[in-house]
């Protein structure tokens, strides 16, 4: 997934930076809609990333909770099956 974030992120700069360049041009005054339009399209990508991101972390964090809860069963079994020795 961090290629597609990374693709994503790149075809979002593309964008404002096509942004910048159409309002400095003449040409903005007679195309509002198409800056309109750019502005919406770049909202739903930073929206899309946002999620994707969100969706990303979700999935670290269940993975390292899997990961910590595993070690914690692992400790537990040892200190009830250990000698005294071995419980300090």
């Amino acid at each position: 997934m961090n290629t597609e974030n990374q693709i994503a992120t790149n075809h979002v700069n593309s964008i404002r930076k096509e942004i910048v360049m159409t309002q400095q041009s003449p040409k903005a005054i007679a195309l509002p809609d198409a800056a309109q339009k750019r502005r919406e399209r770049i909202k739903k990508l930073e929206v899309r990333l946002q999620r994707e991101k969100a969706r990303d972390t979700v999935a670290t964090r269940r993975e390292r909770n899997g990961q910590l809860f595993v070690w914690g069963a692992m400790v537990e079994c040892v200190y009830r099956t250990g000698t005294d020795h071995e419980r300090r």
